[in-house]
């Protein structure tokens, strides 16, 4: 099962959420860890922080996860997704809970 982090480079900042596909693959919802931090961290320290998230993933996985949207913009202080997601420049990093 792939474990996804999400980030969006955004008005300064850096925002990261995970996403975990479903055990019978027909979505991907959007879910905690969410995780913040200025654009000009340095890779390091954004890096570090991509693996942490990676690392909590496997002990978070369940076969439903809900969606969580409102969650995430609530915790970046965003209010609206479509103009958000049209204002990030966006990746999405993929690992295995095996590698």
């Amino acid at each position: 099962m792939p474990l996804i982090v999400s980030g969006y480079l955004y008005r300064g900042e850096i925002l990261l959420h995970s996403a975990r596909q479903t055990r019978d693959r027909t979505s991907v919802p959007l879910t905690r860890p969410f995780a913040r931090m200025p654009a000009r961290s340095g890779a390091y320290r954004v890096g570090a922080t991509v693996a942490e998230m990676l690392e909590v993933l496997p002990r978070r996985m369940d076969d439903d996860p809900r969606h969580q949207v409102d969650e995430f913009l609530s915790f970046a202080g965003i209010a609206d997704w479509v103009a958000f997601y049209a204002e990030s420049l966006t990746v999405n990093l993929q690992g295995r809970a095996d590698s």
